[in-house]
């Protein structure tokens, strides 16, 4: 599991996403978002979507770290150590 969230993505960037099954296109969109880093930008680049989404799909991955970061720091000031 810990391949898939780390290794994976080099390897998923490879390939469009619409080559995918549904369910991992969505996986991949919403979940671990890496088809808005190149898949949805490329799509509107070249003419394949006009969709306003598909053109502002790296300030949804901004706004997603942002949302990410803060759940993390959350997390930091919340952890306990063993103290050992």
């Amino acid at each position: 599991m810990a391949s898939l969230f780390s290794d994976s993505g080099k390897d998923i960037f490879q390939y469009p996403a619409d080559i995918f099954h549904q369910k991992f296109q969505l996986f991949l969109t919403y979940i671990l978002p890496f088809a808005f880093f190149n898949y949805y930008p490329m799509q509107y680049l070249f003419e394949k979507e006009n969709s306003i989404f598909y053109a502002l799909s790296p300030l949804l991955i901004m706004l997603w770290t942002v949302v990410s970061y803060m759940l993390w720091v959350k997390g930091l000031k919340q952890y306990n150590s063993t103290g050992s």
